[in-house]
């Protein structure tokens, strides 16, 4: 086929297939079906993703006709079969980068602020309206009250590992409408088409399965893209290390690093061998390594000094004591024999 197409002449072939949410209502391996086909619109997304953060070039528009499911004569498994690429965007790599950063900041730091400060680099905002003192709070009220409506934030987690928020899909629209009215953003095409892309997969999958969660679709690639920064983004590498960082003391904290490195193994299935592999191998996390290890070694220094000079102010209050002691029975000695000789 490809040699059939040129610049000006696209070439499609003929595919026969079902949608993925036809579900057959007489057959007894019904739930199999359901769930076979839930499996494929969960990879439709993690292929949508890809386009969008991997390669920047997106299928805009994967409805119910465009996404079915297709059976391989070769093998019979059910694979994707993609219709009508007539709908194609392009994401800018800068763009790509800011919704990884974007995505981690909110699901794992739930840091506001430093997803308000990315709306400059999505392009949805001009930088003057992010740099307006009165404007940016005006913006992390409006941001903090949209997403108090759209996600459900997991109570008391204490874990080792991310939990990550449920939508609240019946307020989604409304609470976002409400949202975009509130000030002059700039919606780029790819924009549009982005979101557009994974809500309607989303809401294939939400027909087959009511509890399904994309963002546990979504935040897998993103932590993966910021681990291993292939793009050696250094708006990623400075997100990378703003997230490891104690929220107060702005110090590297051992317990965040682990939590995301536990999340990176968790979420990807990949293994505590393989994530260490890619962090010191990628071209990003080279980058990275000698400054976590340097503030590893700072915080240990830390640790020491404040030891140490611990150790120095109970040893000097210790040998104060003794001192006052000493002197305390001395004196009453001296009282003592002033007495007798009285």
């Amino acid at each position: 086929m490809g040699r059939l197409m040129c610049h000006f002449i696209f070439v499609h072939r003929w595919l026969e297939g079902t949608k993925l949410t036809d579900i057959c209502s007489d057959c007894e391996d019904r739930s199999l079906e359901q769930k076979e086909n839930l499996d494929l619109i969960v990879r439709a997304i993690e292929m949508t993703v890809s386009q969008l953060i991997d390669h920047g070039l997106l299928h805009g528009d994967p409805h119910m006709g465009n996404v079915l499911k297709v059976r391989n004569p070769k093998t019979g498994k059910s694979e994707l079969g993609y219709l009508d690429f007539g709908l194609v965007s392009y994401v800018p790599q800068n763009v790509r980068d800011a919704i990884v950063c974007a995505v981690v900041q909110l699901v794992f730091a739930r840091n506001l602020e430093a997803v308000a400060d990315l709306f400059g680099e999505l392009g949805l905002l001009p930088r003057e309206t992010l740099q307006d003192a009165g404007e940016r709070k005006r913006l992390l009220d409006a941001l903090r009250n949209t997403l108090d409506d759209v996600l459900i934030w997991p109570k008391n987690n204490k874990g080792l590992s991310t939990a990550v928020p449920t939508v609240r899909f019946d307020n989604l629209l409304p609470a976002t409408i409400k949202f975009l009215r509130s000030f002059e953003f700039t919606m780029p095409p790819y924009f549009l088409n982005n979101v557009r892309a994974l809500a309607t997969l989303e809401g294939m999958a939400l027909k087959l399965d009511p509890d399904f969660n994309v963002l546990r679709v979504i935040y897998p690639y993103s932590i993966n893209r910021l681990m291993r920064n292939p793009s050696v983004s250094r708006k990623v590498q400075d997100t990378f290390l703003d997230i490891c960082r104690n929220p107060q003391t702005k110090l590297l904290s051992p317990r965040r690093v682990r939590m995301l490195l536990n999340d990176w193994a968790l979420w990807t299935g990949y293994r505590k061998r393989k994530i260490f592999w890619d962090l010191a191998t990628s071209a990003g996390g080279r980058r990275v390594t000698p400054v976590i290890l340097k503030n590893w070694l700072l915080n240990r220094v830390r640790y020491v000094t404040n030891m140490a000079r611990g150790l120095q102010y109970l040893t000097a209050r210790s040998v104060q004591k003794i001192r006052d002691k000493v002197k305390r029975k001395w004196m009453a000695t001296v009282v003592a024999d002033n007495r007798l000789v009285g």
